[in-house]
């Protein structure tokens, strides 16, 4: 049997056993992980504006230089701090500033969620014969709608946004988007039942049952009432396609 001992690139030692066993052992050498940390890119400094030496003498311009300098430097720090596209958990977004983000860095302007629609006239079944005029159409008037709050609007761009479940629907991608939504304070990732991690971890009052190849029925578990009022919610904002799914399945929301 025949025994040979390996060295890696990076320094491991690989000991080799030929025979029917086709045993390899590998001793691992283990280092530290050395992070590298990035320097902030965006400018800190604003450039100063001077006076001419000609007016160097003047109380007055010279307050107003410095008052220009503070407040053009209050700018930067504002800036720099706002973190602009993070809206999730950030308190300084909020109101028609939020409108202003939202809008203007991802394309979703804040929807108006209908509670209530009344049903649109001219598709087959919808009227009885002799009552509406052939080929009329009269769309569906919201009768009564959410109020579409901070909070609720950036739940639906971190519902529309999120990339941390993939790219491929599946039903647990559904599930975790439907308790992100449920829990998931000012768009944040949502609750952790085991408390160690940040994002969601347990989806069991969520179940998804598919009826048919493209169709499935998506029930959450309201009876203690925590979820009911923002379920409610999520549903408006489904059914008017403001949390967009996957336009090749019907789901029907219990």
């Amino acid at each position: 049997m025949a025994v040979d001992n390996l060295t890696t690139i990076g320094g491991d030692q690989l000991v080799t056993i030929d025979g029917t066993s086709d045993l390899v052992t590998i001793g691992f050498q283990l280092q530290p992980v050395q992070l590298q940390v990035f320097k902030q890119s965006a400018v800190t400094k604003q450039i100063y504006a001077y006076l001419y030496q000609d007016f160097n003498d003047d109380p007055a311009l010279i307050a107003l230089y410095k008052v220009f300098n503070s407040m053009a430097q209050e700018y930067i720090d504002w800036f720099n701090n706002i973190n602009l596209p993070v809206y999730a958990g950030n308190p300084e977004l909020n109101g028609l500033f939020l409108d202003w983000v939202l809008t203007g860095l991802y394309g979703i302007p804040r929807p108006v969620l209908p509670a209530n629609m009344s049903q649109a006239i001219g598709p087959y079944n919808t009227f009885a014969y002799n009552e509406e005029r052939y080929g009329e159409y009269t769309p569906g008037q919201v009768q009564r709608s959410f109020t579409t709050t901070d909070d609720i609007y950036k739940r639906i761009a971190t519902w529309n946004l999120y990339k941390g479940d993939g790219m491929t629907f599946t039903v647990p991608w559904l599930k975790r988007r439907i308790k992100r939504f449920l829990t998931g304070v000012d768009g944040t990732d949502g609750a952790s039942t085991l408390g160690i991690s940040t994002f969601v971890d347990n989806t069991h009052e969520i179940s998804v049952e598919f009826t048919g190849a493209q169709n499935a029925t998506i029930t959450v578990d309201t009876s203690d009432g925590q979820y009911q009022v923002m379920w409610d919610t999520l549903k408006a904002a489904l059914r008017s396609g403001a949390c967009q799914l996957p336009f090749q399945y019907q789901f029907n929301l219990v």
